[in-house]
């Protein structure tokens, strides 16, 4: 079967259908107010695990959906309480190991729910004030995370004689590096960008602190690997330094990439495969048009497309999203994306004969980024006559972690720079004149339109500011 979010009655909520039929989908939530913010297959595909807040406080509910009943409970069923899923198993598909701060709001005990009841049993209570744990396939919890005060992370062994340290990653490499899970016999998969900048891709042995580099990075932070499903072998590793690409990992995976590149309309994703491992989900970025989901058939090497991520638009021709390399004023590489207005006349080396207006659209986080992928503030906006350019500014996420560090300290100095020198980039290459610039975001874009118009007034005829903090001390005395 196939899942994914749709709209009802105005609403995005998840719907089901066969796998080759999407036009036979049935809704099986029924939200009124907030869309779902993620969901996924329970391991048997019996259920579907839904984390939704109930109104933008950011305290995660778990829903559970049961597609043989069709009922939708809620298992946390307390807007106070924090819902983390910890740990998914094939071993134990009727269950799952979350974390909930239940009993005291900083921390996260660890429960396992019944699928099938809601019935949850508490199995760690965190006495020791992990942050964070890391379980096995049976669900034993192996692991710890405790915070330290320099920003870095300490990894405990959770062993019965008692925990003991694993090991730390420091601050500068703790925003690239990402555990991705713990197998059966013990072995850590892993991001990891210590003892160097990328995030390469690795193994350690929980027994020994055995590190295997499994794949190196090459030109930005690995993002994801792909794994044969039945066998467990590393097929190719994807990375995005300004287009995403992928690197070929096995010999024998090496034709089918080079038959699958050709396939694509361009930059593509590979987001989920079916249990034979027989084809590949693809989001693919189609030029001039809304994003879109096909299959990979792997024992013919066809591509079927699927659907729409924007059905409504899918028959338009949209503005199309130029990827461009911009030079900051101390020498910085920052990976952008230009859109041009919808019908804009050009000049040979594509940019527009007349200067338009310019809307600067700075991505939250900071420790975000953006992307090729459609974008429908940027399609929006050039609809209606404007270009929009987005910036991977220092602390942007994906290209490794000195181009994160470059960031701290610096939210309205050095970053700020960088957006104000994309600014004179656009004005140069005659996209935009000085006096018709404006600023817009969410998040720490919203924080950044306030410093652009506070700041640095006279490069900006005006700024939206999306829910930016304005006060930096109270945001971090605010934070748990």
């Amino acid at each position: 079967q196939l899942a994914f979010l749709h709209p009802l009655n105005g609403v995005l909520n998840i719907w089901v259908a066969p796998i080759d039929a999407p036009e036979k989908a049935v809704a099986v939530t029924h939200f009124d107010t907030r869309p779902p913010d993620s969901f996924q297959w329970s391991p048997d595909g019996r259920f579907l695990l839904i984390l939704k807040d109930i109104g933008g406080e950011e305290h995660s509910q778990l829903w559970i959906a049961n597609l043989d009943k069709r009922t939708v409970i809620n298992a946390t069923a307390d807007p106070a309480v924090q819902t983390k899923i910890v740990k998914t198993s094939k071993r134990r598909p009727g269950e799952i190991l979350v974390g909930m701060n239940i009993r005291d709001r900083r921390y996260r005990d660890i429960y396992r729910i019944d699928l099938a009841t809601g019935q949850r049993t508490e199995l760690f209570r965190n006495t020791p004030n992990y942050i964070d744990v890391v379980a096995d396939p049976d669900f034993n919890i192996r692991m710890g995370v405790r915070g330290n005060a320099d920003g870095s992370s300490t990894y405990f062994r959770l062993d019965p004689t008692g925990p003991s340290e694993f090991m730390t990653i420091p601050l500068a490499s703790l925003r690239n590096s990402k555990v991705l899970g713990l197998d059966a016999q013990g072995k850590l998969a892993m991001l990891d960008s210590r003892g160097g900048d990328k995030a390469n891709l690795v193994s350690i042995d929980l027994a020994t602190g055995e590190r295997t580099v499994l794949a190196e990075a090459r030109r930005a932070d690995i993002m994801d690997p792909l794994l044969d499903e039945a066998s467990g072998e590393l097929l190719a590793t994807r990375e995005d330094p300004l287009v995403s690409e992928w690197t070929v990992r096995s010999d024998k995976a090496r034709e089918e990439f080079a038959a699958l590149e050709a396939a694509v309309a361009g930059p593509f994703r590979i987001v989920d495969q079916t249990a034979d491992n027989m084809r590949w989900l693809l989001l693919e970025t189609v030029p001039n048009a809304p994003d879109r989901y096909s299959w990979w058939n792997r024992k013919d090497r066809t591509l079927v497309p699927l659907l729409s991520t924007r059905p409504e638009l899918a028959q338009r021709a949209l503005a199309r999203r130029l990827p461009v390399m911009i030079a900051s004023r101390d020498g910085l590489s920052l990976p952008s994306y230009l859109t041009l207005p919808t019908g804009a006349k050009l000049r040979a080396d594509g940019m527009p004969q007349a200067p338009v207006p310019l809307i600067l659209l700075v991505h939250g986080g900071p420790w975000l980024r953006d992307d090729l992928a459609f974008d429908p503030q940027h399609a929006w906006l050039a609809d209606r006559g404007y270009a929009v350019l987005s910036v991977n500014f220092r602390a942007s996420g994906g290209f490794g972690s000195d181009f994160m560090s470059k960031g701290d300290r610096k939210w309205s100095e050095t970053m700020h720079n960088d957006l104000l020198d994309s600014v004179q980039w656009a004005i140069d290459k005659g996209v935009t004149a000085k006096d018709r610039v404006a600023v817009m975001g969410l998040s720490y874009g919203g924080y950044s339109t306030l410093v652009s118009l506070s700041f640095t007034p006279d490069t900006f005829q005006c700024g939206v500011d999306l829910a930016g903090p304005s006060n930096l001390v109270r945001l971090i005395s605010s934070t748990p």
